[in-house]
């Protein structure tokens, strides 16, 4: 569920939905979202069990990606992986609660699983897209011209 794709806010989503959401979003870290910018987004990450994200790359590391957990199943082996298999590849588990912040433009993938099937063993996970913090804001606003919303 997308709250900004590429950029451009989902108004019903935001307004209807997930007011809360959106209004710390807006006031709480609009100078760090890169939501904003065509490279941007924030969503909800929902993995059902048995469920393998191939590996894949940001186009830029002007952004960094926080995956927020907000449902982990206490029975799954549910991890990121960033970097490269075998060279540099790091697991991550998913904690409720606890950010995961990384620079997306690092291949990563992501797996779920849990031992049963049953209904609620989602892991589901608020996805926030972040400027890289060596960014100036002059910096920002340059990258925001090149790549606006929609992008």
């Amino acid at each position: 569920i997308y709250l900004y794709h590429q950029g451009i806010q989902q108004s019903e989503m935001c307004n209807k939905y997930f007011p809360q959401t959106t209004n710390i979003l807006e006031t709480k870290c609009p100078h760090r979202m890169a939501g904003k910018c065509g490279l941007g987004s924030v969503y909800f990450s929902k993995l059902k069990n048995n469920t393998k994200v191939k590996e894949h790359c940001g186009p830029t590391n002007v952004r960094w990606r926080c995956h927020l957990p907000l449902f982990v199943p206490q029975s799954s082996k549910s991890y990121l992986f960033v970097g490269l298999a075998g060279v540099n590849e790091e697991r991550i588990s998913w904690k409720e609660g606890v950010p995961i912040l990384f620079d997306d433009s690092f291949v990563h993938s992501a797996e779920h699983n849990t031992d049963n099937s049953t209904v609620g063993d989602e892991r589901i996970v608020l996805i926030v897209d972040l400027w890289h913090p060596s960014l100036s804001d002059a910096d920002r606003t340059a990258i925001g011209v090149l790549y606006p919303p929609g992008y």
